[in-house]
């Protein structure tokens, strides 16, 4: 798929080159650092080495740019072919995987190469060699075998957009402040969907009775909560909104007339969460938060108010979070 996506690329750059001769081009080559790919001296080096002479000309009448940037767990390469009055000539986009740059230097190499003359490909020539030393110590210290002359590097077909993101499963145990008596523990669990900068996250956490004693008898709460959690993230961090809603369930144990009720909760509130890689798909996911209830719900023994939920709450929680393929 790569090697007929080469083959269609810019053909009216190709019918230049066979007009006027060996085709001359003033190349642009742009490499993001996240992409984390070889010197732009290693694609130069690699085009030069294809044609077999090195087409660049501060005067050329033709203009390439070469661009190659990350999403996620994707790479994007560009080739953008322009006149000699500016016009656009054509673009090429091609796709490869994160940690795998220098194939896809290598693809576009040979795109840009077949772009600018076609036949030059085809013709045999020397054994390639790197342009100068910088770029020759640069291939050398890149992790990823280049491949031979005579044959087109393997990668696989370009992935649709839809295919950058991704998603994560999660579990583990979470202490609430404020949604009950005292202190509750329990356990939660999420999905979250991730696309670059952007993570949303549905979760589900439930807490075990916590109560205190109060008139000689005792009042336990406990809580089911479904919470919506979208996040920014910068590295390991994450910045996070929460709004959560759920029923906290009321219960006396010793008290004259002691009843069971069932109440809604809801609040809004911030968190901030930490990713601590583990393994290439599982991290350590630990986090705190704060709120402010919507809902406030009051028990009552006889006449009094025996707890009351307060205005601003919180929380934290330390889960293993598995990124899915």
């Amino acid at each position: 798929m790569v090697l007929l996506t080469a083959l269609g690329l810019l053909s009216g750059a190709a019918e230049i080159s066979r007009a006027a001769g060996p085709a001359r081009v003033r190349l642009s080559v742009g490499f993001a650092e996240a992409a984390r790919c070889p010197p732009a001296a290693v694609f130069e080096a690699a085009v030069v080495a294809r044609l077999g002479y090195d087409p660049r000309r501060e005067a050329a009448e033709l203009s390439a740019e070469v661009t190659i940037r990350r999403s996620g767990r994707r790479l994007g390469g560009v080739i953008a072919l322009f006149g000699p009055g500016g016009e656009a000539m054509g673009e090429r986009r091609v796709a490869g995987r994160a940690g795998r740059c220098a194939a896809l230097v290598e693809t576009l190499a040979l795109a840009l190469s077949m772009a600018l003359d076609a036949d030059a490909v085809s013709r045999p020539h020397g054994p390639r060699r790197p342009l100068d030393r910088t770029a020759s110590a640069a291939s050398r210290q890149d992790c990823e075998p280049t491949p031979a002359p005579a044959a087109p590097p393997e990668l696989e077909p370009p992935a649709p957009e839809r295919a950058l993101g991704s998603r994560e499963l999660d579990g583990g145990l979470r202490i609430g402040f404020g949604e009950a008596p005292s202190v509750s523990t329990g356990l939660m669990a999420g999905l979250r969907f991730a696309r670059g900068a952007f993570v949303g996250g549905l979760e589900l956490a439930g807490a075990w009775p916590a109560g205190r004693d109060v008139g000689g008898g005792r009042i336990r709460v406990s809580t089911l909560q479904a919470a919506f959690v979208p996040c920014g993230r910068i590295g390991w961090f994450r910045l996070c909104g929460v709004a959560r809603a759920g029923l906290a369930f009321a219960a006396g144990q010793g008290l004259d007339s002691a009843r069971r009720g069932v109440a809604p909760t809801a609040a809004l509130g911030a968190r901030l969460s930490l990713h601590l890689p583990i393994h290439r798909r599982l991290a350590l996911a630990v986090h705190a938060e704060l709120a402010a209830a919507l809902l406030r719900t009051r028990l009552r023994v006889d006449a009094d108010v025996a707890w009351t939920t307060p205005r601003l709450g919180g929380a934290a929680g330390v889960a293993l979070s598995w990124r899915l393929p």
